[in-house]
């Protein structure tokens, strides 16, 4: 007989993301690139539109195009302050998670990770390995 251990997973943070939004800022007649010290202004070329439609005072991050962008971070921070974290060596976003985890001493409050690899699953122990390239 085998035991197995069951550990619970999330879901994408794409639901949530979904249900975000962000305040709808208000059309410049500018637009401003900063690169270093240099600015560089350039005139606006897309006409304000209509203003007497009355419009939402938020968009969402769907139609804002940053959906991916806003579920990831919530995916991060998901991970951060699981009580048990399994990521995947070599990859950025396991080690920047187990990173932060040690960094924040989430070890020492009973929080475990787990580290997949060719060897298979290893509990990590200290903080995550720099980043290389393989």
């Amino acid at each position: 007989s085998s035991s197995t251990t069951s550990i619970p997973m999330f879901e994408s943070g794409t639901e949530v993301a979904k249900t975000i939004q962000f305040p709808r800022l208000k059309p410049s007649s500018t637009l401003h690139f900063v690169t270093g010290n240099r600015q560089k202004i350039y005139p606006q070329i897309i006409p304000p539109k209509n203003t007497s439609i009355q419009e939402s005072p938020y968009v969402s991050a769907l139609d804002m195009g940053v959906l991916e962008v806003v579920a990831s971070i919530i995916n991060f921070f998901t991970a951060v302050k699981a009580e048990i974290f399994v990521g995947v060596k070599g990859s950025t976003f396991s080690m920047d998670v187990f990173s932060v985890r040690y960094y924040q001493h989430k070890d020492e409050g009973g929080g475990e990770n787990y580290i997949v690899g060719p060897n298979g699953i290893e509990r990590l122990y200290g903080p995550a390995a720099p980043h290389a390239c393989m």
